[in-house]
Parts: C-alpha cells; structure tokens; sequence
C-alpha cells in the first residue's frame, strides 16, 4: 500500500545521508527483487528517533541469490547457537546489510523472519525524491525484536523500539496475529506483546 506523510522526510534524510542508497533501491526494482528495510532502520523511518547504525534489508529468500549478479559485494553465511542468516554486503557501502534466511534459535526452536507471501503483502511502499522505497510492516520488526530481546550489553534496544513503534504507529493487529502463527511464535512473543497490549 502507497504511504506518504512524516516517513517520507526521515527517508530523505536517509538518502542523502547514504546515496548510494537511491542506486540500489533502483536496481532492486528494476530486477523485481522483492525486498523491505527492517529492524532499527524501519523504527527510524517511522517513528523517527535514534538514527540507524546500519540500514538492514530483508530479501525475499528466492531473490538473496540474485544480488550478487546485480552488484559488487559478498555473502555470508552466520552459523551460531542463536541466529543463523545469509548476508550480502556491498563493496562500496558496508552500512548497507541484506538479510536472507534469517532464523532465531531458542531451545532448540527455530522462529524464521522471512519476507513470506503474505509479509510481501503487507510491506509499505514510499515515493520519495523519484524513487521507490520499500519498508516491511512494522508488525515485523516487532516481532523480530519480540522474539529474542537485546539490550545495550549488545549495542541493541529492542524493547525500546517496540515501544516507539507501538506509540508512534497503527499497529495492525490482525497481520499481527497472522505472522505469529506463520512463524510459530505464539507462545515465545507473548509475554512481551502483552506488555505492550499488543495481544
């Protein structure tokens, strides 16, 4: 869905801050890659705030393969006790951060953020200086966040996010409900989307 309105200006502010940012952005819709800006960058864009470290960008599994032919950079694969992904970074601009395969790991469990379907559905498209910028549904950084806390000991502020999410943004909470259960997540999240009245 078309959004326009304070996000448009914090977007600007991100692309001029990081041009290389209108490049990329260009590319990936030229090639159909199906992609949304998540996590600290979206909380920025909208709900403006702590400005990001890096800008991360979610692709749709079926197109991470894709973005070494599209541009100059390189992948890696993340293997570890709680996170596992693939990322693409660009040679020219490392503040620039593409996930794929994104899975959280907790006893044993596996909660996958995934550009699915439906969160593809669901992802908010801007107009901003000519080009055309992508954001995922705010529901997905809250989960993403709500899954498997971090706090400063890490450089993370993830309750904090979630709270300016909820206070600056309409939540959707029937897509909220939706991706819980796409990911399998009910029980794990929902502690801390009671917190938050979110459930």
């Amino acid at each position: 869905m078309l959004r326009v309105g304070k996000t448009e200006k914090n977007i600007h502010r991100l692309l001029e801050k990081l041009p290389s940012l209108k490049k990329v952005f260009t590319v990936l819709k030229e090639n159909n890659i199906k992609y949304g800006i998540f996590a600290g960058a979206c909380v920025y864009l909208l709900a403006s705030g702590r400005e990001p470290t890096d800008v991360d960008i979610l692709v749709a599994d079926e197109d991470f393969g894709k973005l070494s032919g599209l541009f100059k950079g390189r992948v890696e694969k993340r293997k570890g006790e709680k996170i596992n992904s693939e990322l693409f970074y660009l040679d020219e601009d490392q503040n620039l951060e593409f996930v794929s395969r994104l899975d959280f790991i907790e006893s044993g469990e596996i909660f996958p953020i995934r550009l699915t379907p439906l969160a593809w559905d669901n992802t908010y498209i801007y107009q901003v200086d000519g080009i055309e910028v992508l954001l995922l549904n705010p529901v997905d950084t809250i989960l993403e966040k709500a899954i498997s806390p971090r706090g400063e000991e890490v450089g993370k502020h993830d309750l904090e996010d979630i709270e300016v999410l909820v206070k600056m943004v309409d939540i959707d909470k029937a897509y909220l409900k939706k991706r819980v259960d796409e990911m399998k997540a009910k029980e794990k999240v929902a502690n801390v989307l009671k917190n938050f009245n979110l459930l």
